[in-house]
């Protein structure tokens, strides 16, 4: 009499039924993290400071729950996730969390806040050109103190405007200011101002 061998039905690997609202935070804050790349703003130092307090409150809180999640689908996740380096999930998600966290709140949310609760304002700043060879941004630019905290760092300017600035030139940041910081909407040259700054860089 032939043995019958009972052949075990392994179910093909399912995603988390979570997963969803991972992506749905993920997204959210992919997309507040896009959101400085096209608008220009400066934190103050007040907001910088607390928003630095609140992404660690949150980067804590996501992490915890993201793995809280994996752990009430560890079953499907061990086969799932087989074929990858499993540690790298609970090792670099917690910093992947905090830098995009980051973004999103200090530049995203502060700069949103501000268009929401503002006033115009305006501010002379000396800017100083400054010629990067850079792939992912412009060659030619211009850097201050003022603007060394903004998302993005700098202004650029085109080629030929580079070769015909003096070496320090004075602006008027126009934009809306809030308890969260500047928000930058375009700059004026202020060549009276620049004239001044020629004649203290070569003296007579």
């Amino acid at each position: 009499m032939a043995r019958k061998h009972r052949q075990d039905v392994t179910e093909p690997p399912q995603p988390a039924p979570n997963r969803w609202w991972i992506l749905g935070v993920f997204g959210g804050l992919f997309l507040m993290m896009l959101y400085p790349l096209f608008n220009q703003f400066i934190p103050s130092s007040d907001w910088y400071e607390l928003s630095f307090k609140i992404n660690i409150v949150i980067s804590f809180l996501l992490s915890a729950w993201y793995f809280y999640l994996l752990k009430l689908n560890q079953a499907r996740l061990v086969s799932l996730y087989q074929r990858y380096y499993k540690w790298m999930l609970y090792l670099f998600t917690p910093f992947i969390i905090y830098f995009m966290s980051y973004l999103s709140i200090i530049y995203g949310v502060g700069d949103l806040a501000t268009r929401l609760s503002s006033r115009p304002h305006t501010t002379l700043d000396v800017v100083e050109k400054q010629y990067v060879e850079s792939r992912k941004g412009c060659n030619t630019r211009l850097v201050s103190n003022t603007l060394k905290e903004a998302m993005p760092p700098n202004i650029c300017i085109s080629q030929q405007d580079f070769d015909r600035f003096p070496p320090r030139i004075a602006i008027n940041i126009k934009g809306q200011q809030s308890y969260f910081g500047l928000h930058i909407n375009e700059i004026e040259y202020d060549w009276a101002t620049t004239a001044t700054l020629s004649r203290v860089d070569h003296p007579k």
